[in-house]
């Protein structure tokens, strides 16, 4: 199995551990991504950057999160 990566980005742990509190699986790929596993199997993985290019990346893994059934409220 490949190296795991730790994400340095402080705007993506918040979303991961509010991931992990509603039963998602959370999981570094081990190629500098981060795959996201809704509980609700018949919604699709979201999968990212540990690092983000631009401002619209961490708008747009919001977007698409919630779009797989994540309630993010506060985050």
């Amino acid at each position: 199995m490949g190296k795991s990566y730790q994400s340095s980005n402080k705007e993506l742990r918040p979303i991961k551990r509010t991931a992990r509190l509603q039963g998602w699986k959370v999981t570094e790929t081990g190629r500098s991504h981060v795959k996201f596993l809704p509980p609700d199997k018949s919604k699709p993985p979201v999968f990212c950057g540990v690092t983000f290019s631009d401002v619209r990346t961490l708008k747009n893994l919001k977007a698409s999160l919630r779009r797989s059934g994540l309630v993010l409220e506060d985050v």
